[in-house]
């Protein structure tokens, strides 16, 4: 038995340090690296929020009216009712009557992969089709005041034929311009904070580009849509069964 005893022990200690010890300190280890990447990532984060901080002091040192300038630019979101009816709108100003006009989707969808965007990209681009008739001169004219304008457009093609026949007598010519108008995506997606500081290390504000020349010049050209009345709520009701006063239904 006493020959047997320190056996045992051996035995015994070899089986407590496989099924207990071991793991213990491998748990540890795995510990001591999330702790490692946890202090790392928090490190990360104060200086995420340290140059975020910087940011937003610069950006509320611009004026609400530059703010309002820099949403047109590029919205949030490319909305084809509101584009048409501020286009329409500079249209009409010079005499051009638009006949046609279509967001053309494939071709955005084909510009897309062309460009082969990243996946940090921020931005949209939507290709536009419009079919205006006018005179020439006027034309012109509402080229440049496309140029000047808040929202930022492209004119990617332009065409111009005669409108009836050739030997007529009238002045007026129709085009048809294909343009790339933008957009923002939306908020990033990406939580890798690593990532994130990079991005934000690279961001900076010019105050100068409010007050230059080019800025200033810009024109905005939005028309604004007055809201209409409110119709029958069902149209398939009989005539007089739903009759409105102001916002008051009379039984």
């Amino acid at each position: 038995m006493k020959f047997a005893t320190p056996f045992i022990i051996i035995a015994i200690s070899i089986a407590v340090y496989f099924v207990y010890i071991s793991p213990t300190i491998d748990s540890v280890k795995l510990f001591r690296l999330q702790k490692s990447e946890q202090s790392n990532v928090l490190l990360k984060t104060r200086e995420v929020a340290a140059k975020r901080d910087a940011i937003l002091v610069d950006y509320n040192n611009i004026s609400a009216s530059d703010i309002d300038k820099l949403n047109k630019i590029v919205p949030d979101t490319f909305n084809p009712v509101l584009f048409a009816n501020d286009i329409s709108g500079i249209a009409s100003a010079y005499g051009l009557v638009m006949k046609d006009f279509k967001v053309n989707e494939p071709k955005t969808e084909i510009r897309d992969a062309i460009v082969n965007r990243p996946k940090g990209e921020t931005y949209k681009t939507t290709v536009v089709t419009l079919r205006l008739q006018g005179q020439y001169s006027q034309f012109i004219k509402f080229l440049a005041n496309l140029d000047l304008s808040l929202r930022l457009v492209d004119v990617a093609s332009l065409s111009i034929k005669p409108i009836g026949l050739q030997n007529s007598s009238s002045s007026s010519l129709e085009y048809l311009l294909e343009m790339n108008t933008y957009s923002l995506i939306g908020q990033a997606t990406n939580k890798d904070t690593l990532t994130l500081i990079e991005k934000l290390k690279t961001i900076s504000i010019d105050q100068n580009v409010f007050s230059g020349p080019m800025f200033s010049s810009l024109k905005d050209f939005s028309q604004t849509i007055s809201p209409e009345l409110q119709g029958r709520t069902n149209p398939f009701a009989l005539i007089g069964s739903d009759i409105f006063v102001g916002s008051q239904k009379i039984q």
